[in-house]
């Protein structure tokens, strides 16, 4: 017999030993019957949120869910009769095809909204690579095929340098004379995609090197109490306190809009380095000690410093360490904001209705949401209350599902209508791809404006085949183009369902009769068509609540963000 097949043979007769050993130690009946159980559960709550979509006159794909419903059925049914003769590999086996099948359940049971941002995150290294090869138009085709609206782009890679060409900053220099940057945005609006710049606000790099801009401005490095200018991770940082630390990152934004057409801005890595497995905290160069000693008196080296296990707790309130210490963490936030604020300010001059999102962090890992956000000088609510931002991208990276349910209602509680919500959804934290579905459709539960997939590199095809088979089944209208727009177009596509509902009908009349110019007359009609909004949620129908609820936050975030108009 030839030497290669006695190969395959040998190999397959072990594989037989371990698959019959598996069989025989790993499964037995009870293990069986409990996952069976467990899918019988799952089964019976798909079945009952079918009927509750379809009462409500969802657009969900009916015909694939109980064709899929069905072939569970059915392996489940062969499932129990191998239990029962006590062959436990082709049962168990049995159980995953179930398994299987209420996962596509799940992704056709999914709704498609008009209206919704649908965001996914591409990286500079991505850009970069797809460039040098000639496939930024497959990429963008790629992401339309698949239903997204709009791209956040990262502008600097990892090394610290840009993938588009600057008089300020420093770009790659195999990318030089190209310009990938352009020629994505180009490709994008072609299939109606928005792009904003996803800007790494005080990031320097990331590869263990002060990256090209520190390593010829020291001086402008964030450092540890230490004396050290990187985080554990090995990310080297801008300090938020340098003057032309500030005019660098101020004038690099500006250029980059004076250059691009972008749709919007996406602000990230506001905030002071720190990394929880190290407990540390930034910044102590001279300048920052130095500013804060003409303030205070002291020299911040010398205030002690309190672990973040005490101030991440949900019951930590700002003074809990006396009024030294907090002056220490409000002065680093100032600094943080007053960056925030300066880029805001100074985009809004050029474009005065540019939709600016910020990425926040949320509580991963436990303690309270806004904590989280002192701990590292992230405070984020006056960033609302000064209007530097109207939409928030809090960074929900989990795989427990239940984060992100607490995490996206936490945060619309602190916002309080005044910006909406696009949670960055982590594919590369998640065990499998149908987990993307589940909290996509948490969102939606809880009337968020859309989400941020994060990040294009870790995305498979099967990601991108869901998408488009589920929740993603027909484009959508990003909410951030025209909040007054993407309330009309949630009532008009109800509105054939319920035509006779005259408060509905007036609703749309109210809207679509609003001024164009900003003043008394717009924010007057405007505060019409919300009280009407309003009375409509209290409606039997729930359907119409449902909606109502997304038209009320779009229209109390446009009246938000018009208040200095009024």
């Amino acid at each position: 017999m030839d030497k290669g097949i006695k190969t395959i043979i040998l190999v397959l007769m072990i594989i037989s030993i371990v698959l019959t050993a598996y069989a025989t130690t790993s499964l037995n009946e009870h293990t069986l019957k409990s996952k069976q159980s467990l899918l019988n559960e799952i089964m019976q709550e798909i079945k009952t949120e079918l009927e509750q979509k379809t009462n409500m006159a969802f657009n969900v794909d009916t015909e694939e869910v109980v064709g899929t419903l069905l072939s569970a059925e059915s392996y489940l049914e062969e499932a129990d009769r191998y239990i029962l003769i006590e062959d436990f590999f082709e049962a168990e086996l049995r159980l995953l095809f179930a398994e299987r099948m209420l996962q596509k359940s799940s992704v056709f049971l999914s709704t498609t909204p008009r209206v919704e941002g649908r965001i996914i995150s591409i990286d500079a290294k991505t850009l970069s690579q797809k460039a040098l090869t000639g496939k930024i138009e497959d990429l963008v085709l790629e992401i339309a095929n698949s239903n997204f609206n709009t791209i956040f782009v990262e502008v600097v890679r990892g090394d610290g340098y840009t993938v588009y060409p600057s008089d300020i900053h420093i770009q790659a220099e195999e990318l030089q004379g190209i310009d990938p940057l352009n020629e994505l945005i180009w490709h994008a609006k072609l299939h109606d995609i928005d792009v904003f710049p996803w800007l790494k606000l005080f990031f320097a790099s990331s590869n263990g090197t002060p990256g090209p801009i520190l390593k010829e401005h020291p001086e402008w490095t964030a450092l540890d109490r230490n004396g050290y200018g990187y985080e554990k991770a090995g990310l080297a940082w801008f300090s938020p306190a340098h003057p032309k630390a500030r005019d660098f990152i101020y004038e690099s934004v500006l250029e980059l809009f004076d250059a691009y057409d972008f749709a919007g801005c996406q602000i990230d890595y506001a905030r002071y380095p720190v990394n929880l497995t190290e407990d540390n905290d930034f910044s102590y160069d001279l300048y920052s000690r130095e500013l804060f000693k003409t303030f205070y008196g002291i020299d911040p080296l010398d205030i002690p410093y309190y672990p973040y296990s005490q101030r991440v707790q949900p019951s930590y309130q700002r003074g809990d360490h006396g009024s030294l210490y907090v002056s220490w963490l409000s002065f680093r936030e100032e600094l943080v904001s007053s960056m925030v604020g300066r880029i805001s300010i100074g985009l809004r001059e050029k474009q005065p209705d540019l939709p600016i999102s910020a990425g926040i962090i949320t509580a991963l890992w436990g303690g309270g949401t806004i904590q989280q956000a002192w701990f590292r000088q992230q405070k984020w609510p006056d960033w609302l209350e000064k209007h530097y931002v109207n939409y928030l991208s809090p960074m929900i990276y989990q795989d427990d599902s239940s984060v992100v349910d607490r995490e996206v209602q936490a945060i619309a509680q602190i916002a309080d209508g005044k910006a909406l919500q696009y949670p960055s959804l982590g594919v590369y934290v998640m065990s499998s791809p149908y987990q993307l579905i589940q909290q996509i459709e948490i969102t939606r539960r809880h009337g968020i404006a859309g989400i941020r997939v994060f990040a294009y590199p870790h995305l498979e095809t099967e990601h991108f085949s869901i998408l488009k088979e589920g929740p993603f089944r027909e484009k959508a209208f990003p909410p951030h183009r025209d909040l007054l727009k993407a309330a009309i177009l949630r009532i008009q596509d109800i509105l054939p369902l319920f035509s006779e509902e005259e408060e509905l009908v007036q609703l749309l009349n109210n809207l679509e009769n609003v001024p164009q110019k900003h003043g008394h007359l717009r924010n007057a009609s405007l505060q019409r068509a919300l009280k009407r909004t309003e009375k409509l949620l209290s409606h039997s129908n729930i359907r119409i609540k449902y909606e109502m609820e997304y038209v009320k936050s779009y229209l109390e975030a446009l009246l938000y963000s018009e208040r200095p108009y009024r």
